[in-house]
């Protein structure tokens, strides 16, 4: 066996296991304030460990397209606005399959013994080159 087949690169390897995230519950204004503090364009909505939903700069664009009052854009609820939730992958999962799941999404969950302790977004995988 090669060292190239002897070692192959895992979700666990390139994840960011400090999921910074919302609550269905919370206001935009609060999704909105994370995306800048930390740079991001897509967070999980996360409710009680359990992925429920998520918000990217593509949702925060289309709200901002319906809504011309900068208030009721803030006074709106993640619930009311959130997209599907990003796929959940075992921690063991290959940076191959990663790689094709981050073309249809803005990033995926990574989950031990079902609960979740990390995510993997594109520059995540960028850094792997």
């Amino acid at each position: 066996m090669s060292k190239r087949e002897e070692y192959v690169k895992r979700a666990k390897d390139i994840m960011t296991g400090n999921i910074i995230f919302v609550s269905s519950k919370d206001r935009l204004s609060k999704a909105i304030k994370k995306f800048k503090d930390y740079g991001y364009s897509q967070l999980p909505v996360i409710d009680k460990e359990v992925s429920v939903g998520s918000i990217t700069d593509n949702i925060i664009r289309d709200v901002i397209s319906k809504f011309e009052n900068r208030r009721e854009i803030k006074a709106l609820y993640v619930k009311e606005v959130m997209g599907e939730p990003f796929p959940q992958i075992s921690e063991n999962t290959p940076v191959k399959i990663i790689s094709y799941l981050l073309t249809e999404y803005q990033a995926v969950l990574v989950s031990r013994e079902g609960k979740i302790v990390g995510i993997i977004t594109k520059s995540d995988l960028l850094k792997t080159v």
